[in-house]
């Protein structure tokens, strides 16, 4: 568990360090934190392994003494999807396309909400769905991680 959960936190870094890349898309930057902790959450077992990943993503995204609202909104977001995703009825695939969209469009809602309607937010959904479901496949196709699997359509 312990070599677990130091891939999953050196993974959630290097993501969070992404953020501050150039790295854009047809002009749209993606959330890479954001899309990195939805995903990895789905191969976390316990609540408090799950809020330090959180933690250390918002420590890598503003390292100051005061942090300022976009970091609270964002680690009030990934906290609430710990939560979240135990109650889905989907798969676990399905249920990080869902959870990191509803993620995406909050973050939104909170901070960019004149952008709600824009085509850089429907951009940012998507590049966020593609970053998050590539971290996911990555994982659920190694052994050291139970649990998830992308399996879609099974009973």
């Amino acid at each position: 568990m312990i070599l677990r959960t130091f891939f999953l936190t050196v993974l959630v870094i290097i993501f969070s360090f992404l953020n501050f890349s150039g790295i854009s898309f047809l002009g749209v930057k993606p959330n890479y934190a954001l899309a990195a902790i939805i995903a990895v959450l789905f191969f976390t077992e316990d609540i408090l392994e799950s809020i330090f990943l959180v933690a250390v993503s918002a420590a890598v995204l503003k390292f100051s003494p005061a942090a300022g609202k976009d970091i609270l909104i964002y680690s009030i977001i990934c906290i609430a999807a710990v939560f979240i995703k135990k109650y889905f009825p989907w798969r676990n695939f399905l249920g990080n396309l869902i959870l990191i969209s509803f993620s995406t469009a909050l973050f939104y809602v909170f901070l960019f909400f004149r952008e709600i309607g824009s085509v850089i937010f429907l951009k940012e959904i998507v590049y966020n769905i593609a970053v998050s479901s590539f971290i996911f496949l990555i994982l659920s196709r190694f052994k050291f991680f139970k649990g998830p699997t992308a399996k879609i359509f099974t009973p």
